[in-house]
């Protein structure tokens, strides 16, 4: 008996396949043709945009530095952060970041630059995610400048998801009586011997090391 000769079936599913493939190849094709201008663009990240909030820029105290930030309180007491990194610390040679949009992926702390409360001192020698950047008398000057201020402004090197050593915020509203009290504080105290503001010996004395480590363990302690 002579077998019936095979059938082999073809199912639906490559037909479709290879007609999907001519139809792509097809249009990549035209895409070819078409000139780069004509392409559709890649989309373009969206950044946080900074509302409209009254802003000035100004000139940090002894560098070359500018920055922008809402007038007001705000602009005291992250000036006087600044002045004293920058004469304490070491000196501010590039950039202060102050109001500024954001990438929508920043971290949560870069925030505070979309109401000009918060600066980056040379964002390009402390670049978020890294940490040890000061040596260990910088940082005390750091934790002195925290203790200066109150506890109303915060430090990245803090940030336990990505820290930014260059970065300080206000912690309250710019314009809660603190802040403002602050603020008249170091206006009155600013250039006279002693007062907050440049080159002081005090830093590491005894009492102003304890007053920095307590409000240091009281600012880390909270989430901004």
């Amino acid at each position: 008996m002579t077998p019936a000769p095979h059938r082999r079936t073809v199912p639906a599913g490559p037909v479709v396949a290879r007609r999907t493939v001519l139809q792509v190849g097809l249009g990549l094709g035209v895409a070819a043709a078409l000139p780069l201008d004509a392409r559709p663009a890649a989309a373009a990240p969206v950044r946080r945009a900074a509302p409209a909030v009254a802003v000035a820029t100004v000139a940090v105290e002894g560098s070359g530095a500018r920055t922008t930030l809402q007038t007001g309180a705000a602009t005291t007491v992250l000036l006087h952060v600044a002045r004293r990194f920058h004469y304490e610390v070491r000196p501010v040679d590039h950039a202060v970041t102050g109001y500024a949009d954001i990438a929508p992926d920043a971290p949560a702390h870069e925030a505070h630059h979309l109401t000009g409360t918060a600066i980056d001192i040379d964002p390009g020698a402390f670049p978020p995610g890294a940490r040890d950047g000061l040596y260990p008398h910088e940082l005390t000057v750091v934790r002195d400048v925290l203790a200066d201020c109150e506890g109303l402004v915060w430090w990245g090197g803090d940030a336990t998801d990505v820290p930014c050593e260059g970065h300080f915020h206000l912690v309250a509203a710019p314009d809660d009586p603190a802040v403002a009290r602050l603020a008249q504080r170091l206006v009155r105290s600013h250039g006279r011997p002693g007062g907050a503001g440049t080159g002081e010996d005090l830093v590491f004395t005894p009492d102003r090391l304890a007053h920095a480590r307590a409000v240091s363990l009281d600012l880390s302690a909270r989430t901004f």
